[in-house]
Protein backbone atom coordinates (compact mmCIF):
# COMPACT_ATOMS: atom_id res chain seq x y z
CA UNK A 1 0.00 0.00 0.00
CA UNK A 2 3.17 2.55 0.88
CA UNK A 3 4.48 1.67 -2.60
CA UNK A 4 1.21 2.37 -4.12
CA UNK A 5 0.87 5.86 -2.75
CA UNK A 6 4.58 7.01 -3.30
CA UNK A 7 3.79 5.93 -7.24
CA UNK A 8 0.09 8.39 -6.96
CA UNK A 9 2.68 11.05 -5.45
CA UNK A 10 5.21 10.51 -8.41
CA UNK A 11 2.68 10.46 -11.20
CA UNK A 12 1.12 13.42 -9.03
CA UNK A 13 4.42 15.21 -8.81
CA UNK A 14 5.52 14.45 -12.18
CA UNK A 15 2.16 15.77 -13.75
CA UNK A 16 2.08 18.83 -11.79
CA UNK A 17 5.64 19.63 -12.98
CA UNK A 18 4.75 18.44 -16.75
CA UNK A 19 1.89 21.27 -16.46
CA UNK A 20 4.56 23.77 -15.30
CA UNK A 21 6.62 23.39 -17.54
CA UNK A 22 3.73 23.65 -20.30
CA UNK A 23 2.41 27.21 -19.05
CA UNK A 24 6.32 28.35 -18.89
CA UNK A 25 6.77 27.48 -22.25
CA UNK A 26 3.85 29.19 -23.41
CA UNK A 27 4.33 32.44 -21.49
CA UNK A 28 7.91 32.28 -22.58
CA UNK A 29 6.18 31.70 -26.39
CA UNK A 30 4.44 34.70 -26.10
CA UNK A 31 6.68 36.57 -24.13
CA UNK A 32 9.41 36.04 -26.82
CA UNK A 33 6.64 36.81 -29.89
CA UNK A 34 6.25 40.07 -27.64
CA UNK A 35 10.12 40.72 -27.79
CA UNK A 36 10.47 39.81 -31.28
CA UNK A 37 9.58 43.33 -33.01
CA UNK A 38 11.54 44.86 -30.39
CA UNK A 39 14.46 43.46 -31.24
CA UNK A 40 13.63 43.79 -35.15
CA UNK A 41 13.73 47.13 -34.52
CA UNK A 42 17.11 47.22 -32.26
CA UNK A 43 18.45 45.23 -35.35
CA UNK A 44 16.99 47.51 -37.72
CA UNK A 45 18.46 50.79 -35.86
CA UNK A 46 21.92 48.63 -35.49
CA UNK A 47 21.83 48.05 -39.31
CA UNK A 48 20.97 51.78 -39.95
CA UNK A 49 23.84 52.61 -38.32
CA UNK A 50 26.63 50.44 -39.36
CA UNK A 51 25.10 51.54 -43.30
CA UNK A 52 23.74 48.41 -44.04
CA UNK A 53 20.52 49.97 -45.76
CA UNK A 54 20.05 46.43 -47.74
CA UNK A 55 19.85 44.69 -44.28
CA UNK A 56 17.45 47.71 -42.89
CA UNK A 57 14.92 47.63 -45.53
CA UNK A 58 14.51 44.16 -45.02
CA UNK A 59 13.89 44.20 -40.95
CA UNK A 60 11.46 47.18 -42.12
CA UNK A 61 9.49 44.79 -43.78
CA UNK A 62 8.96 42.42 -41.23
CA UNK A 63 8.39 44.91 -38.71
CA UNK A 64 4.34 44.08 -38.79
CA UNK A 65 3.54 47.77 -38.32
CA UNK A 66 2.96 49.36 -41.49
CA UNK A 67 3.34 52.93 -40.39
CA UNK A 68 6.43 52.52 -38.86
CA UNK A 69 8.29 50.59 -40.88
CA UNK A 70 7.35 53.55 -44.13
CA UNK A 71 9.55 55.55 -41.43
CA UNK A 72 12.23 53.62 -41.52
CA UNK A 73 11.91 52.72 -45.32
CA UNK A 74 12.14 56.65 -45.52
CA UNK A 75 15.02 56.76 -43.73
CA UNK A 76 17.00 54.33 -45.82
CA UNK A 77 15.57 56.29 -49.15
CA UNK A 78 16.91 59.07 -47.13
CA UNK A 79 20.38 58.09 -45.95
CA UNK A 80 20.88 55.95 -49.72
CA UNK A 81 20.18 59.54 -51.49
CA UNK A 82 23.37 61.22 -49.35
CA UNK A 83 25.29 58.02 -50.12
CA UNK A 84 24.80 59.00 -53.69
CA UNK A 85 24.74 62.85 -53.66
CA UNK A 86 28.61 62.25 -52.53
CA UNK A 87 29.09 59.99 -55.48
CA UNK A 88 28.02 62.40 -57.59
CA UNK A 89 24.95 60.29 -58.95
CA UNK A 90 22.06 63.14 -58.71
CA UNK A 91 19.86 61.65 -60.76
CA UNK A 92 19.55 58.70 -58.55
CA UNK A 93 19.72 60.97 -55.42
CA UNK A 94 16.91 62.94 -56.79
CA UNK A 95 14.56 59.84 -57.21
CA UNK A 96 14.89 58.64 -53.84
CA UNK A 97 14.58 62.26 -52.13
CA UNK A 98 11.31 62.40 -54.26
CA UNK A 99 10.20 59.44 -52.34
CA UNK A 100 11.50 61.06 -49.17
CA UNK A 101 9.68 63.85 -49.67
CA UNK A 102 8.99 66.23 -46.20
CA UNK A 103 11.33 64.14 -44.59
CA UNK A 104 14.32 66.00 -42.80
CA UNK A 105 16.03 68.39 -45.20
CA UNK A 106 15.09 65.97 -48.16
CA UNK A 107 13.30 69.20 -50.04
CA UNK A 108 16.60 70.99 -49.88
CA UNK A 109 18.96 68.14 -50.60
CA UNK A 110 16.42 67.22 -53.88
CA UNK A 111 17.40 70.80 -54.99
CA UNK A 112 20.89 70.61 -55.02
CA UNK A 113 20.47 67.35 -56.82
CA UNK A 114 18.30 69.09 -59.16
CA UNK A 115 20.95 72.11 -59.45
CA UNK A 116 23.59 69.77 -59.95
CA UNK A 117 21.76 67.82 -63.00
CA UNK A 118 21.04 71.52 -64.51
CA UNK A 119 24.70 72.08 -64.43
CA UNK A 120 25.84 68.51 -66.06
CA UNK A 121 23.67 69.99 -68.95
CA UNK A 122 25.02 73.26 -69.04
CA UNK A 123 28.40 71.52 -69.12
CA UNK A 124 27.68 69.57 -71.98
CA UNK A 125 26.44 72.60 -74.08
CA UNK A 126 22.77 71.12 -73.54
CA UNK A 127 21.36 74.75 -73.01
CA UNK A 128 17.37 74.12 -73.67
CA UNK A 129 17.51 71.36 -70.83
CA UNK A 130 19.47 73.20 -68.44
CA UNK A 131 17.41 76.47 -68.61
CA UNK A 132 14.57 74.66 -68.23
CA UNK A 133 15.99 73.09 -65.07
CA UNK A 134 17.67 76.04 -63.61
CA UNK A 135 13.99 77.71 -63.90
CA UNK A 136 12.29 75.19 -62.71
CA UNK A 137 14.86 75.78 -59.37
CA UNK A 138 13.30 79.49 -59.02
CA UNK A 139 15.01 81.23 -56.22
CA UNK A 140 17.61 78.50 -54.93
CA UNK A 141 20.93 79.38 -54.78
CA UNK A 142 22.22 81.31 -58.03
CA UNK A 143 19.76 79.12 -60.38
CA UNK A 144 17.94 82.43 -62.25
CA UNK A 145 21.44 83.56 -62.75
CA UNK A 146 22.64 80.20 -64.26
CA UNK A 147 19.25 79.67 -66.34
CA UNK A 148 20.38 83.53 -67.75
CA UNK A 149 23.44 82.01 -68.94
CA UNK A 150 22.18 79.32 -70.52
CA UNK A 151 19.77 81.52 -72.28
CA UNK A 152 22.76 82.95 -73.49
CA UNK A 153 25.31 80.33 -74.76
CA UNK A 154 21.92 79.45 -76.91
CA UNK A 155 21.91 82.45 -78.15
CA UNK A 156 25.58 82.37 -78.92
CA UNK A 157 25.03 78.61 -80.66
CA UNK A 158 22.08 79.82 -82.37
CA UNK A 159 23.84 82.93 -83.92
CA UNK A 160 26.95 80.84 -84.89
CA UNK A 161 24.50 78.09 -86.29
CA UNK A 162 23.05 80.90 -89.01
CA UNK A 163 19.79 81.18 -87.15
CA UNK A 164 20.29 84.62 -87.14
CA UNK A 165 15.88 85.72 -86.05
CA UNK A 166 15.65 83.01 -83.19
CA UNK A 167 19.27 84.52 -82.18
CA UNK A 168 17.88 87.69 -81.94
CA UNK A 169 14.91 87.09 -80.23
CA UNK A 170 16.51 85.17 -77.35
CA UNK A 171 19.48 88.58 -76.57
CA UNK A 172 16.16 90.87 -76.64
CA UNK A 173 14.96 88.80 -73.78
CA UNK A 174 17.97 88.45 -72.05
CA UNK A 175 17.75 92.54 -72.03
CA UNK A 176 20.75 93.92 -70.07
CA UNK A 177 22.49 90.81 -69.33
CA UNK A 178 26.33 91.13 -69.49
CA UNK A 179 27.18 91.04 -73.27
CA UNK A 180 24.01 90.16 -74.91
CA UNK A 181 22.89 93.40 -76.23
CA UNK A 182 26.70 94.12 -77.32
CA UNK A 183 26.08 90.55 -79.30
CA UNK A 184 22.48 91.60 -80.38
CA UNK A 185 24.43 94.76 -82.02
CA UNK A 186 27.13 93.52 -83.71
CA UNK A 187 24.97 90.46 -85.25
CA UNK A 188 22.44 92.54 -86.28
CA UNK A 189 25.20 94.82 -87.78
CA UNK A 190 26.85 92.15 -89.81
CA UNK A 191 23.67 91.07 -91.44
CA UNK A 192 22.04 94.05 -92.45
CA UNK A 193 25.47 96.29 -93.15
CA UNK A 194 23.74 98.97 -90.96
CA UNK A 195 26.04 100.91 -88.74
CA UNK A 196 23.32 102.36 -86.15
CA UNK A 197 23.40 99.86 -84.00
CA UNK A 198 19.47 100.16 -82.84
CA UNK A 199 18.73 100.66 -86.43
CA UNK A 200 20.80 97.48 -87.34
CA UNK A 201 17.75 95.45 -85.08
CA UNK A 202 15.48 97.68 -86.16
CA UNK A 203 16.12 96.04 -89.80
CA UNK A 204 16.80 92.66 -88.45
CA UNK A 205 13.63 92.02 -86.85
CA UNK A 206 11.35 94.23 -88.61
CA UNK A 207 10.50 96.60 -85.33
CA UNK A 208 11.32 99.75 -83.80
CA UNK A 209 13.51 99.76 -80.81
CA UNK A 210 10.73 100.69 -79.05
CA UNK A 211 8.80 97.76 -80.12
CA UNK A 212 11.72 95.27 -79.15
CA UNK A 213 11.67 96.78 -75.92
CA UNK A 214 7.93 96.30 -75.16
CA UNK A 215 8.50 92.64 -76.87
CA UNK A 216 11.11 91.82 -74.39
CA UNK A 217 9.37 92.98 -71.27
CA UNK A 218 6.14 91.08 -72.40
CA UNK A 219 8.30 88.23 -72.86
CA UNK A 220 9.49 88.37 -69.22
CA UNK A 221 6.09 88.37 -67.84
CA UNK A 222 5.01 85.13 -70.06
CA UNK A 223 8.48 83.63 -68.50
CA UNK A 224 6.99 84.70 -65.32
CA UNK A 225 3.33 83.04 -65.23
CA UNK A 226 2.80 79.89 -63.97
CA UNK A 227 1.91 77.28 -66.33
CA UNK A 228 0.00 74.35 -66.45
CA UNK A 229 -1.80 75.11 -62.86
CA UNK A 230 -5.30 75.26 -64.33
CA UNK A 231 -7.28 72.68 -66.07
CA UNK A 232 -11.24 72.20 -66.79
CA UNK A 233 -13.36 69.07 -68.76
CA UNK A 234 -16.67 69.01 -69.07
CA UNK A 235 -18.12 69.82 -65.50
CA UNK A 236 -14.94 68.99 -63.66
CA UNK A 237 -11.95 71.51 -62.75
CA UNK A 238 -8.34 70.83 -61.82
CA UNK A 239 -5.64 72.58 -59.79
CA UNK A 240 -2.07 72.77 -59.02
CA UNK A 241 -0.47 73.54 -55.63
CA UNK A 242 3.12 75.15 -55.39
CA UNK A 243 4.09 71.60 -53.60
CA UNK A 244 2.96 69.64 -56.12
CA UNK A 245 0.00 67.98 -55.02
CA UNK A 246 -3.56 68.49 -57.52
CA UNK A 247 -7.07 69.71 -56.19
CA UNK A 248 -10.41 68.89 -58.23
CA UNK A 249 -14.06 69.61 -57.94
CA UNK A 250 -16.93 69.00 -60.09
CA UNK A 251 -18.64 65.44 -61.70
CA UNK A 252 -16.42 62.76 -60.36
CA UNK A 253 -18.79 59.75 -62.34
CA UNK A 254 -15.27 57.84 -64.11
CA UNK A 255 -12.99 58.97 -60.79
CA UNK A 256 -11.34 61.89 -63.12
CA UNK A 257 -11.60 64.07 -59.40
CA UNK A 258 -9.94 61.45 -57.75
CA UNK A 259 -6.40 62.92 -57.82
CA UNK A 260 -5.35 63.84 -54.46
CA UNK A 261 -2.84 61.08 -53.56
CA UNK A 262 -0.69 61.97 -56.33
CA UNK A 263 2.65 64.09 -55.82
CA UNK A 264 5.80 65.92 -57.39
CA UNK A 265 2.66 67.43 -59.90
CA UNK A 266 4.25 70.04 -62.41
CA UNK A 267 1.25 69.70 -64.80
CA UNK A 268 -2.37 69.22 -64.82
CA UNK A 269 -4.79 68.53 -67.77
CA UNK A 270 -8.07 67.66 -68.63
CA UNK A 271 -10.15 65.85 -70.90
CA UNK A 272 -13.73 65.22 -71.41
CA UNK A 273 -14.30 63.01 -68.41
CA UNK A 274 -10.35 62.48 -67.22
CA UNK A 275 -7.49 64.12 -65.99
CA UNK A 276 -3.51 63.95 -66.57
CA UNK A 277 -0.78 64.67 -64.61
CA UNK A 278 2.77 65.34 -65.36
CA UNK A 279 5.29 64.10 -62.57
CA UNK A 280 8.30 66.01 -61.79
CA UNK A 281 10.45 62.98 -63.48
CA UNK A 282 8.85 62.77 -66.71
CA UNK A 283 6.37 60.24 -65.88
CA UNK A 284 2.66 60.90 -66.15
CA UNK A 285 -0.54 59.95 -64.76
CA UNK A 286 -4.09 59.57 -65.87
CA UNK A 287 -7.68 58.88 -63.97
CA UNK A 288 -11.03 59.09 -65.70
CA UNK A 289 -12.81 57.69 -68.03
CA UNK A 290 -10.93 55.09 -70.26
CA UNK A 291 -12.59 53.54 -72.71
CA UNK A 292 -10.61 55.09 -75.60
CA UNK A 293 -7.38 54.53 -74.18
CA UNK A 294 -6.85 58.02 -73.38
CA UNK A 295 -5.32 56.76 -69.87
CA UNK A 296 -2.84 54.70 -70.96
CA UNK A 297 -0.03 56.33 -69.72
CA UNK A 298 1.34 54.51 -67.61
CA UNK A 299 4.74 54.01 -69.92
CA UNK A 300 5.41 57.29 -71.05
CA UNK A 301 8.71 58.67 -69.38
CA UNK A 302 10.81 62.04 -70.53
CA UNK A 303 7.80 64.17 -70.89
CA UNK A 304 8.28 67.53 -70.51
CA UNK A 305 4.43 69.05 -71.36
CA UNK A 306 0.75 67.33 -71.80
CA UNK A 307 -2.46 68.52 -73.00
CA UNK A 308 -5.32 66.81 -72.93
CA UNK A 309 -8.21 66.88 -75.92
CA UNK A 310 -11.59 65.01 -75.17
CA UNK A 311 -10.63 61.53 -74.97
CA UNK A 312 -6.94 62.07 -75.96
CA UNK A 313 -3.74 62.38 -74.00
CA UNK A 314 -0.64 63.94 -75.17
CA UNK A 315 2.97 64.25 -73.80
CA UNK A 316 5.43 66.01 -75.26
CA UNK A 317 9.32 64.44 -74.87
CA UNK A 318 12.02 66.19 -73.83
CA UNK A 319 13.61 65.35 -77.39
CA UNK A 320 10.60 66.93 -79.23
CA UNK A 321 8.63 64.11 -79.76
CA UNK A 322 5.50 63.39 -79.16
CA UNK A 323 3.41 60.53 -77.47
CA UNK A 324 -0.36 60.26 -78.13
CA UNK A 325 -3.24 57.92 -76.89
CA UNK A 326 -6.99 57.83 -76.55
CA UNK A 327 -9.81 58.37 -79.30
CA UNK A 328 -8.75 57.17 -82.72
CA UNK A 329 -5.52 56.29 -81.62
CA UNK A 330 -3.91 60.05 -82.92
CA UNK A 331 -1.23 58.21 -84.80
CA UNK A 332 1.60 60.94 -84.93
CA UNK A 333 2.91 61.80 -88.55
CA UNK A 334 6.70 61.11 -88.58
CA UNK A 335 7.21 64.53 -89.46
CA UNK A 336 6.32 65.94 -85.99
CA UNK A 337 9.74 66.45 -84.52
CA UNK A 338 11.30 69.14 -83.46
CA UNK A 339 8.50 70.67 -81.14
CA UNK A 340 8.72 72.70 -78.42
CA UNK A 341 4.64 72.71 -77.29
CA UNK A 342 1.52 70.87 -77.69
CA UNK A 343 -1.93 71.53 -77.25
CA UNK A 344 -5.00 70.26 -77.72
CA UNK A 345 -9.24 70.60 -78.00
CA UNK A 346 -11.73 68.46 -78.67
CA UNK A 347 -10.47 66.50 -81.49
CA UNK A 348 -8.23 68.79 -82.87
CA UNK A 349 -3.88 68.87 -81.82
CA UNK A 350 -1.50 70.71 -82.41
CA UNK A 351 1.90 71.21 -81.75
CA UNK A 352 4.51 74.19 -82.11
CA UNK A 353 7.81 74.00 -83.75
CA UNK A 354 11.26 75.03 -82.84
CA UNK A 355 11.04 77.58 -85.31
CA UNK A 356 7.66 79.28 -84.37
CA UNK A 357 5.59 77.35 -86.76
CA UNK A 358 2.26 75.10 -86.11
CA UNK A 359 1.22 71.57 -87.25
CA UNK A 360 -2.45 71.17 -86.75
CA UNK A 361 -4.19 67.71 -87.19
CA UNK A 362 -6.45 67.76 -88.78
CA UNK A 363 -5.17 70.41 -91.14
CA UNK A 364 -7.06 73.84 -91.24
CA UNK A 365 -7.57 75.76 -94.51
CA UNK A 366 -5.49 78.64 -93.75
CA UNK A 367 -3.15 77.24 -91.31
CA UNK A 368 -0.30 78.21 -92.74
CA UNK A 369 -0.75 81.88 -91.49
CA UNK A 370 0.02 80.48 -87.95
CA UNK A 371 4.40 81.34 -87.61
CA UNK A 372 6.23 83.16 -85.94
CA UNK A 373 4.47 82.13 -82.63
CA UNK A 374 5.14 81.63 -79.11
CA UNK A 375 1.92 79.69 -77.82
CA UNK A 376 -0.68 77.90 -79.40
CA UNK A 377 -4.18 76.74 -78.98
CA UNK A 378 -7.03 75.04 -81.05
CA UNK A 379 -10.41 73.36 -81.09
CA UNK A 380 -12.79 72.12 -83.53
CA UNK A 381 -12.60 74.12 -86.84
CA UNK A 382 -9.95 76.78 -85.96
CA UNK A 383 -6.77 78.14 -84.34
CA UNK A 384 -5.18 80.96 -82.21
CA UNK A 385 -1.15 81.99 -82.26
CA UNK A 386 0.30 84.08 -80.32
CA UNK A 387 3.28 85.87 -81.17
CA UNK A 388 6.15 87.63 -79.03
CA UNK A 389 4.76 90.95 -79.44
CA UNK A 390 1.29 90.11 -77.97
CA UNK A 391 -0.52 90.41 -81.07
CA UNK A 392 -2.64 87.24 -81.59
CA UNK A 393 -3.53 86.20 -85.38
CA UNK A 394 -6.75 83.60 -85.97
CA UNK A 395 -7.59 80.63 -88.36
CA UNK A 396 -11.64 80.12 -88.82
CA UNK A 397 -12.41 83.41 -86.57
CA UNK A 398 -10.26 86.58 -85.96
CA UNK A 399 -10.43 88.24 -82.66
CA UNK A 400 -10.37 92.26 -82.75
CA UNK A 401 -8.33 94.49 -80.09
CA UNK A 402 -6.39 91.79 -78.42
CA UNK A 403 -2.89 93.45 -77.93
CA UNK A 404 -0.42 93.14 -74.95
CA UNK A 405 -1.60 89.73 -74.60
CA UNK A 406 0.32 87.26 -72.87
CA UNK A 407 -1.25 83.60 -73.30
CA UNK A 408 -4.52 81.82 -74.96
CA UNK A 409 -6.59 79.36 -73.94
CA UNK A 410 -9.64 77.88 -76.88
CA UNK A 411 -12.52 75.45 -76.15
CA UNK A 412 -15.54 74.85 -78.35
CA UNK A 413 -17.20 77.92 -76.70
CA UNK A 414 -14.96 80.32 -75.79
CA UNK A 415 -11.75 81.54 -76.21
CA UNK A 416 -9.95 83.12 -73.54
CA UNK A 417 -6.83 85.74 -73.86
CA UNK A 418 -4.82 86.55 -70.71
CA UNK A 419 -3.81 90.70 -71.17
CA UNK A 420 0.00 91.42 -69.85
CA UNK A 421 -2.30 94.23 -66.79
CA UNK A 422 -3.57 91.18 -65.84
CA UNK A 423 -7.25 91.45 -67.53
CA UNK A 424 -8.63 88.49 -69.23
CA UNK A 425 -10.65 88.66 -72.87
CA UNK A 426 -13.14 86.29 -74.11
CA UNK A 427 -14.47 85.67 -77.48
CA UNK A 428 -17.49 83.31 -77.67
CA UNK A 429 -18.83 81.88 -80.43
CA UNK A 430 -22.16 82.50 -79.37
CA UNK A 431 -23.37 85.29 -77.50
CA UNK A 432 -24.57 83.27 -74.56
CA UNK A 433 -21.75 81.39 -73.53
CA UNK A 434 -20.14 84.96 -73.19
CA UNK A 435 -18.35 85.13 -69.86
CA UNK A 436 -18.64 87.88 -66.92
CA UNK A 437 -15.23 88.50 -67.30
CA UNK A 438 -15.13 92.67 -66.81
CA UNK A 439 -14.35 92.37 -63.08
CA UNK A 440 -11.15 90.06 -63.26
CA UNK A 441 -7.76 92.59 -63.12
CA UNK A 442 -5.21 89.79 -61.55
CA UNK A 443 -5.03 87.25 -63.60
CA UNK A 444 -2.29 84.70 -64.07
CA UNK A 445 -3.25 81.68 -66.07
CA UNK A 446 -6.39 80.77 -67.63
CA UNK A 447 -8.22 77.51 -68.93
CA UNK A 448 -11.28 77.83 -71.33
CA UNK A 449 -13.32 75.34 -71.52
CA UNK A 450 -17.18 73.96 -73.56
CA UNK A 451 -19.15 74.79 -70.04
CA UNK A 452 -16.85 75.92 -67.69
CA UNK A 453 -13.63 78.36 -67.75
CA UNK A 454 -11.34 79.06 -64.64
CA UNK A 455 -9.00 82.06 -63.71
CA UNK A 456 -6.27 81.79 -61.70
CA UNK A 457 -5.50 84.87 -59.65
CA UNK A 458 -1.92 86.54 -58.52
CA UNK A 459 -2.56 85.11 -54.89
CA UNK A 460 -3.50 81.82 -56.11
CA UNK A 461 -7.54 81.83 -55.73
CA UNK A 462 -9.13 80.35 -58.86
CA UNK A 463 -12.37 82.07 -60.30
CA UNK A 464 -14.93 79.78 -62.23
CA UNK A 465 -17.33 81.43 -64.53
CA UNK A 466 -19.89 79.33 -66.81
CA UNK A 467 -22.03 76.53 -65.30
CA UNK A 468 -21.21 75.24 -62.20
CA UNK A 469 -24.35 73.38 -61.62
CA UNK A 470 -21.90 70.21 -60.65
CA UNK A 471 -19.78 71.32 -58.48
CA UNK A 472 -16.92 72.24 -60.80
CA UNK A 473 -17.30 76.01 -59.50
CA UNK A 474 -16.70 74.95 -55.99
CA UNK A 475 -13.34 76.27 -55.86
CA UNK A 476 -13.78 79.33 -53.08
CA UNK A 477 -11.25 77.71 -50.56
CA UNK A 478 -8.61 76.89 -53.08
CA UNK A 479 -5.22 78.20 -52.98
CA UNK A 480 -2.55 76.93 -55.26
CA UNK A 481 0.35 79.00 -54.50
Amino acid sequence: MEHRRDNRKAIILTLLITTLLFFAAIGGALLLRQQIPVIREKRLNEALEQGDLARARELAAELGDEEKARGYLTECDYREALALMDEARWEEAETLLSAAAGYKDAADRKNECAYQIAAQYAEAGQWEEAETRFLALGGYRDALERYDECRFRRAQALEESGAVSEAAALYSLLGDYPGARERLFAMAAAVTGIEDPEAAVAALQGQTPEELAHIAALGRQREALPRGVIAVGFYHTLGLCADGTVLACGDNSFGQCEVSAFRDVTQVAAGAWHSLLLHSDGTVSAVGRESEGQCEVAEWKNVVQIAAGDYASFGLCADGTLLCTGYNDYSVPESWRGLRAVTAGSYYTAALRQDGSAWIDPALNGGEALQGLVDLAVNTGFGLGLRADGSVVGVGFEPEGWVDILSISASGTVVLGLRADGHVLCHAFRQRDLLPLDGVSDAVAIAAGGTHSAVVLRDGSVLVFGDTSRGQGDTGSWKLF
